[in-house]
Protein backbone atom coordinates (compact mmCIF):
# COMPACT_ATOMS: atom_id res chain seq x y z
CA UNK A 1 0.00 0.00 0.00
CA UNK A 2 1.98 3.26 -1.01
CA UNK A 3 2.35 6.02 1.50
CA UNK A 4 0.67 9.79 1.42
CA UNK A 5 2.09 13.27 2.85
CA UNK A 6 0.52 16.49 3.71
CA UNK A 7 2.43 19.61 4.54
CA UNK A 8 1.32 22.55 6.75
CA UNK A 9 2.56 25.93 7.08
CA UNK A 10 1.63 28.82 9.43
CA UNK A 11 4.20 31.64 9.59
CA UNK A 12 7.31 30.01 10.21
CA UNK A 13 6.05 26.58 11.36
CA UNK A 14 5.72 23.43 8.91
CA UNK A 15 4.41 20.47 10.36
CA UNK A 16 3.61 16.87 8.25
CA UNK A 17 1.12 14.45 8.28
CA UNK A 18 1.77 11.35 6.85
CA UNK A 19 0.35 7.57 6.65
CA UNK A 20 -1.15 4.66 4.65
CA UNK A 21 -4.49 3.81 4.97
CA UNK A 22 -7.20 5.58 2.32
CA UNK A 23 -9.42 5.98 4.89
CA UNK A 24 -7.46 8.13 6.78
CA UNK A 25 -5.73 10.38 3.87
CA UNK A 26 -9.09 11.83 3.19
CA UNK A 27 -9.25 12.67 7.18
CA UNK A 28 -6.01 14.31 6.86
CA UNK A 29 -6.60 16.08 3.70
CA UNK A 30 -9.84 17.91 5.51
CA UNK A 31 -7.19 19.29 8.49
CA UNK A 32 -6.08 22.44 8.56
CA UNK A 33 -7.08 23.18 4.92
CA UNK A 34 -5.64 26.86 4.81
CA UNK A 35 -2.66 26.03 5.87
CA UNK A 36 -2.08 23.18 3.31
CA UNK A 37 1.12 23.45 0.64
CA UNK A 38 3.67 21.77 -0.85
CA UNK A 39 6.75 20.99 0.55
CA UNK A 40 7.38 23.58 3.22
CA UNK A 41 10.78 24.19 2.59
CA UNK A 42 11.55 25.04 6.18
CA UNK A 43 12.65 22.93 9.28
CA UNK A 44 9.86 20.56 10.28
CA UNK A 45 8.61 21.56 13.75
CA UNK A 46 6.31 18.45 14.04
CA UNK A 47 5.58 15.14 12.39
CA UNK A 48 2.65 13.23 13.12
CA UNK A 49 2.04 9.41 11.66
CA UNK A 50 -1.81 8.33 11.15
CA UNK A 51 -2.37 4.50 11.35
CA UNK A 52 -4.59 1.98 11.99
CA UNK A 53 -4.16 -1.42 14.46
CA UNK A 54 -6.49 -4.00 15.59
CA UNK A 55 -9.44 -1.86 14.44
CA UNK A 56 -8.42 1.21 16.20
CA UNK A 57 -7.09 4.43 14.59
CA UNK A 58 -3.96 5.76 16.07
CA UNK A 59 -1.86 8.90 16.39
CA UNK A 60 1.92 8.67 16.82
CA UNK A 61 5.15 10.80 16.60
CA UNK A 62 8.86 10.15 16.77
CA UNK A 63 7.94 9.70 20.41
CA UNK A 64 5.67 7.14 19.90
CA UNK A 65 1.69 6.81 20.33
CA UNK A 66 -0.25 10.13 21.35
CA UNK A 67 -3.42 8.35 21.84
CA UNK A 68 -5.89 6.41 19.87
CA UNK A 69 -9.93 6.42 18.63
CA UNK A 70 -12.42 4.21 17.66
CA UNK A 71 -14.16 5.85 15.15
CA UNK A 72 -13.64 9.15 12.80
CA UNK A 73 -14.43 11.59 14.62
CA UNK A 74 -13.28 11.12 17.95
CA UNK A 75 -9.77 10.42 15.51
CA UNK A 76 -10.54 13.64 13.77
CA UNK A 77 -11.20 15.62 17.25
CA UNK A 78 -7.64 14.09 18.24
CA UNK A 79 -5.84 14.29 15.75
CA UNK A 80 -6.69 18.19 14.85
CA UNK A 81 -6.28 19.23 18.53
CA UNK A 82 -2.56 17.82 18.46
CA UNK A 83 -1.72 19.85 15.41
CA UNK A 84 -3.49 22.83 16.86
CA UNK A 85 -1.71 22.37 20.15
CA UNK A 86 2.23 21.93 18.10
CA UNK A 87 1.58 25.36 16.07
CA UNK A 88 1.02 26.75 19.22
CA UNK A 89 3.97 26.08 20.41
CA UNK A 90 6.27 26.41 17.41
CA UNK A 91 4.93 29.91 16.91
CA UNK A 92 5.17 30.80 20.45
CA UNK A 93 7.22 34.07 18.89
CA UNK A 94 3.69 35.44 17.92
CA UNK A 95 1.76 37.09 20.49
CA UNK A 96 -1.45 34.73 20.94
CA UNK A 97 -4.81 35.79 22.02
CA UNK A 98 -8.15 33.51 22.27
CA UNK A 99 -9.50 35.74 19.67
CA UNK A 100 -11.38 35.29 15.97
CA UNK A 101 -9.78 38.10 13.12
CA UNK A 102 -12.36 39.22 10.18
CA UNK A 103 -10.38 41.15 7.52
CA UNK A 104 -12.08 44.05 5.97
CA UNK A 105 -10.41 46.17 3.49
CA UNK A 106 -6.75 44.63 4.25
CA UNK A 107 -6.90 45.43 8.04
CA UNK A 108 -7.95 42.96 10.98
CA UNK A 109 -10.83 43.28 13.48
CA UNK A 110 -9.47 41.26 16.69
CA UNK A 111 -13.20 39.78 18.00
CA UNK A 112 -11.47 38.68 21.90
CA UNK A 113 -13.36 37.23 24.43
CA UNK A 114 -14.60 33.92 26.06
CA UNK A 115 -16.29 30.39 25.32
CA UNK A 116 -19.62 31.40 23.97
CA UNK A 117 -19.39 35.28 23.62
CA UNK A 118 -20.43 35.09 20.13
CA UNK A 119 -16.66 35.36 18.35
CA UNK A 120 -17.70 32.60 15.83
CA UNK A 121 -21.19 34.04 15.10
CA UNK A 122 -19.98 37.02 14.54
CA UNK A 123 -17.00 36.44 12.65
CA UNK A 124 -19.54 34.30 10.38
CA UNK A 125 -21.67 36.83 9.75
CA UNK A 126 -18.66 39.41 8.54
CA UNK A 127 -17.67 36.89 6.20
CA UNK A 128 -21.28 36.65 4.50
CA UNK A 129 -20.74 40.32 3.88
CA UNK A 130 -17.52 39.93 2.44
CA UNK A 131 -14.84 39.76 5.25
CA UNK A 132 -11.98 37.42 5.04
CA UNK A 133 -11.69 34.61 7.34
CA UNK A 134 -8.33 34.83 9.63
CA UNK A 135 -8.75 32.58 12.65
CA UNK A 136 -12.00 31.59 14.45
CA UNK A 137 -9.78 30.87 18.03
CA UNK A 138 -5.88 32.05 18.31
CA UNK A 139 -4.90 35.27 16.72
CA UNK A 140 -1.27 35.26 16.08
CA UNK A 141 0.46 38.53 16.71
CA UNK A 142 3.72 39.79 15.54
CA UNK A 143 5.77 41.65 18.05
CA UNK A 144 7.49 44.10 16.76
CA UNK A 145 4.95 46.24 14.36
CA UNK A 146 1.49 44.20 15.47
CA UNK A 147 0.67 42.91 12.53
CA UNK A 148 -2.01 40.18 12.56
CA UNK A 149 -1.08 36.91 10.35
CA UNK A 150 -3.76 33.84 9.64
CA UNK A 151 -3.90 30.96 11.87
CA UNK A 152 -6.29 28.93 9.74
CA UNK A 153 -7.87 26.26 12.35
CA UNK A 154 -11.40 24.95 11.68
CA UNK A 155 -14.08 27.40 13.11
CA UNK A 156 -15.87 25.07 15.28
CA UNK A 157 -19.83 25.55 14.84
CA UNK A 158 -22.49 25.22 17.39
CA UNK A 159 -25.96 23.92 16.39
CA UNK A 160 -27.30 27.35 16.99
CA UNK A 161 -24.84 29.30 15.01
CA UNK A 162 -25.38 26.62 12.22
CA UNK A 163 -29.46 27.71 11.96
CA UNK A 164 -28.58 31.10 11.13
CA UNK A 165 -25.92 30.43 8.14
CA UNK A 166 -27.22 26.70 6.30
CA UNK A 167 -26.40 27.91 3.35
CA UNK A 168 -22.65 27.95 4.38
CA UNK A 169 -22.78 24.22 5.95
CA UNK A 170 -23.87 21.56 3.10
CA UNK A 171 -21.66 18.59 2.17
CA UNK A 172 -18.78 18.58 4.85
CA UNK A 173 -17.29 15.27 5.64
CA UNK A 174 -19.03 13.59 8.50
CA UNK A 175 -16.13 13.13 10.67
CA UNK A 176 -16.35 17.14 11.73
CA UNK A 177 -19.83 16.27 12.79
CA UNK A 178 -20.52 15.90 15.97
CA UNK A 179 -24.09 16.67 18.39
CA UNK A 180 -23.74 19.67 19.36
CA UNK A 181 -21.08 21.55 17.07
CA UNK A 182 -19.29 20.82 13.68
CA UNK A 183 -15.61 21.72 12.45
CA UNK A 184 -15.65 23.99 9.43
CA UNK A 185 -12.87 24.53 7.45
CA UNK A 186 -12.35 28.44 7.04
CA UNK A 187 -12.01 28.20 3.36
CA UNK A 188 -15.77 27.53 3.87
CA UNK A 189 -16.19 31.02 5.23
CA UNK A 190 -13.60 33.02 2.81
CA UNK A 191 -10.59 31.93 4.45
CA UNK A 192 -7.67 31.98 2.43
CA UNK A 193 -4.02 29.80 2.30
CA UNK A 194 -2.71 33.40 1.75
CA UNK A 195 0.58 33.81 4.81
CA UNK A 196 -0.45 38.02 4.35
CA UNK A 197 0.14 39.97 7.51
CA UNK A 198 -2.55 42.78 8.00
CA UNK A 199 -2.52 45.63 10.39
CA UNK A 200 -5.01 45.72 13.48
CA UNK A 201 -8.53 47.70 12.58
CA UNK A 202 -10.13 47.70 16.42
CA UNK A 203 -10.20 45.52 18.77
CA UNK A 204 -14.11 44.03 19.39
CA UNK A 205 -15.27 42.48 22.32
CA UNK A 206 -18.57 40.50 21.68
CA UNK A 207 -21.39 39.71 23.98
CA UNK A 208 -23.92 37.54 22.69
CA UNK A 209 -27.26 38.50 24.69
CA UNK A 210 -30.53 37.01 23.74
CA UNK A 211 -33.32 39.63 22.39
CA UNK A 212 -31.05 42.35 21.77
CA UNK A 213 -30.13 44.84 19.17
CA UNK A 214 -26.87 45.33 18.14
CA UNK A 215 -25.02 47.97 19.72
CA UNK A 216 -21.18 49.03 19.81
CA UNK A 217 -19.81 50.97 23.00
CA UNK A 218 -16.62 52.22 23.29
CA UNK A 219 -14.12 50.80 25.74
CA UNK A 220 -11.08 52.86 27.63
CA UNK A 221 -7.75 51.17 27.15
CA UNK A 222 -7.40 50.32 30.64
CA UNK A 223 -11.08 47.92 30.16
CA UNK A 224 -9.61 47.04 26.58
CA UNK A 225 -6.27 45.39 28.24
CA UNK A 226 -7.68 43.86 31.33
CA UNK A 227 -9.82 41.92 28.90
CA UNK A 228 -6.90 41.20 26.02
CA UNK A 229 -4.66 39.65 29.02
CA UNK A 230 -7.37 37.74 30.44
CA UNK A 231 -7.99 36.08 27.03
CA UNK A 232 -4.19 35.63 26.23
CA UNK A 233 -2.67 32.58 25.30
CA UNK A 234 1.13 34.42 25.90
CA UNK A 235 0.75 35.76 29.48
CA UNK A 236 2.58 33.36 30.91
CA UNK A 237 5.02 32.62 28.72
CA UNK A 238 5.74 36.48 27.98
CA UNK A 239 5.56 38.10 31.44
CA UNK A 240 6.20 41.72 31.51
CA UNK A 241 6.38 41.75 27.45
CA UNK A 242 2.66 40.44 27.28
CA UNK A 243 1.68 43.44 29.32
CA UNK A 244 3.99 45.71 26.93
CA UNK A 245 2.36 44.00 23.73
CA UNK A 246 -1.10 44.49 24.97
CA UNK A 247 -0.42 48.07 26.02
CA UNK A 248 0.36 48.66 22.12
CA UNK A 249 -2.21 47.34 20.80
CA UNK A 250 -4.95 49.43 22.92
CA UNK A 251 -2.95 52.46 22.54
CA UNK A 252 -3.14 52.27 18.66
CA UNK A 253 -6.82 50.20 18.01
CA UNK A 254 -9.72 51.45 19.11
CA UNK A 255 -11.98 49.11 21.47
CA UNK A 256 -15.18 48.85 21.80
CA UNK A 257 -17.70 46.04 22.97
CA UNK A 258 -20.60 44.70 20.61
CA UNK A 259 -23.97 43.54 22.27
CA UNK A 260 -25.90 41.80 20.05
CA UNK A 261 -28.54 38.32 19.34
CA UNK A 262 -28.17 38.44 15.85
CA UNK A 263 -24.72 38.23 13.89
CA UNK A 264 -25.67 39.68 10.89
CA UNK A 265 -26.92 42.77 12.63
CA UNK A 266 -24.00 43.02 14.41
CA UNK A 267 -21.92 42.32 11.36
CA UNK A 268 -24.06 45.08 8.74
CA UNK A 269 -23.26 47.65 12.18
CA UNK A 270 -19.46 47.01 12.51
CA UNK A 271 -19.49 47.52 8.38
CA UNK A 272 -20.92 50.53 8.80
CA UNK A 273 -19.62 52.53 11.29
CA UNK A 274 -15.99 53.76 11.29
CA UNK A 275 -14.86 50.99 13.82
Amino acid sequence: MGGWQFHYRIADCAIVVQGTDSRLEALAASLYEGARCEQAGLQIHACFDLDVHDGSFMLKCAEGEIGAADSLNEFFQLVEWQLTEAFMRGLNAFYQLHAAVAVCKGRALILCGPSEAGKTSLLIGLAASGALVYTDEIALIAEGDLQVLPFPRDLIVHRGTQRLFPESLADLPTWKDFDAYRFVSPIVFGGHSSQTPVPCRALLFPVRKSGAGAVLHPLGQAEAASRLLQQSFSLWDWGDAAVEIVGRLVEFCPASEIVFADAREAAALLLDSEV
